[in-house]
């Protein structure tokens, strides 16, 4: 009894000590904070990068952020960051963002929602029906999950229709 007493006290001391690099405190959060600062002006700073060089630094950020976390709770600044690539002229980096915003965990339906439709917007206005295809698509999937009324169902229905006829 007492050797499994033992063996549970150890494994605790261990689980809180790998524990204790993810806890999120006011220091914690204020180095990723400016970790994730440093990291975005990199990318605007950046005149030309490719899509795939810039989704594997993305990927590589969320992994670091998720390891720490704190992904959900910064996916705000990564909506921010997308805001910004937009404004710089950087649109197509700007999609990317949203499209991995919207694969977060733990970020609540409603900031799903506005990040598949800032995502929309960006495609629409860039002209690229596939990923406005993709992010309709989305939307449909989330309205089902909330439960929207089916008016809003139905026309995110009508929009995917039109983009597929003006695809084919």
């Amino acid at each position: 009894f007492y050797f499994f007493v033992d063996i549970y006290i150890i494994a605790k001391k261990i689980f809180t000590r790998f524990k204790i690099g993810m806890k999120i405190n006011p220091i914690n959060m204020q180095n990723v904070e400016n970790s994730f600062k440093t990291f975005s002006e990199n990318i605007i700073k950046t005149p030309a990068m490719s899509s795939d060089l810039f989704i594997a630094s993305i990927k590589t950020k969320e992994q670091e952020l998720s390891k720490a976390g704190m992904l959900s709770k910064l996916s705000d600044k990564f909506y921010d960051l997308a805001q910004t690539l937009f404004a710089n002229g950087k649109m197509g980096l700007a999609t990317i963002v949203c499209s991995r915003l919207i694969k977060f965990p733990n970020i609540t339906l409603e900031q799903k929602e506005k990040y598949i439709k800032t995502g929309l917007e960006f495609s629409e206005m860039q002209g690229d029906k596939m990923h406005v295809l993709a992010r309709l698509e989305d939307l449909h999937q989330l309205y089902d999950e909330k439960g929207c009324d089916t008016q809003k169902v139905l026309k995110v229905m009508i929009k995917e229709e039109r983009v597929l006829k003006d695809i084919v």
